[in-house]
């Protein structure tokens, strides 16, 4: 793929589209595109082999925005963070898929209570390539939790309208992130001893 965007990024600046200067960035942002892309790909095609692409595209729209200003633990590669994801998205459609409708209340609360402190209480978590300043800590902390107040509502609202399956998804991408933030922070920890 680096291959791929270094090309695209060589035409972009033979065509006066972008300059010189510029393109480690946009090698950078054209890489990190097409992974996405890649990725958003394989999670949609995993949907359709589950029978679940609506629940993969819900989980996509509370997790991903949201682990940006929450941030958590980070692959060290993309092809590892690729592998990662797609192990994310069976595991979550293998639940969904198993998970009897009348413990799904219990799931949806239980992820609930489990991800909502610890959300609240460790977001951000910063990235070791991506260190932020006590402003952007600010910023991001507040975002956050702004996210995660807005997402648990709407979590509740979807159960009490009767889409009880959708709003189980959404509990387990909070639940998801809430991992993925002890894993960065219990990382972050370990790099300092």
């Amino acid at each position: 793929m680096a291959s791929v965007a270094k090309k695209i990024t060589g035409m972009l600046i033979h065509n006066h589209i972008a300059d010189q200067q510029q393109e480690a960035v946009i090698v950078f942002g054209i890489n990190s595109a097409m992974y996405k892309m890649l990725h958003l790909s394989v999670a949609a095609l995993i949907g359709i082999l589950f029978g679940k692409v609506l629940h993969i595209i819900v989980f996509h729209l509370f997790y991903q925005k949201f682990r940006t200003y929450a941030g958590g633990h980070h692959a060290k590669s993309n092809i590892v963070c690729f592998i990662c994801s797609c192990g994310i998205a069976v595991a979550t459609l293998t639940f969904w898929c198993l998970c009897p409708s009348f413990y799904q209340v219990w799931f949806m609360v239980g992820f609930l209570v489990i991800s909502f402190p610890i959300i609240w209480i460790l977001s951000p978590v910063e990235a070791t390539n991506k260190p932020l300043d006590e402003d952007e800590t600010k910023v991001y902390c507040k975002k956050a939790r702004i996210f995660l107040s807005v997402e648990t509502v709407i979590i509740v609202a979807l159960y009490f309208v009767g889409l009880r399956d959708i709003a189980l998804v959404g509990a387990t991408a909070l639940f998801v992130l809430a991992i993925m933030l002890v894993l960065g922070k219990s990382n972050a920890e370990s790099r300092q001893k």
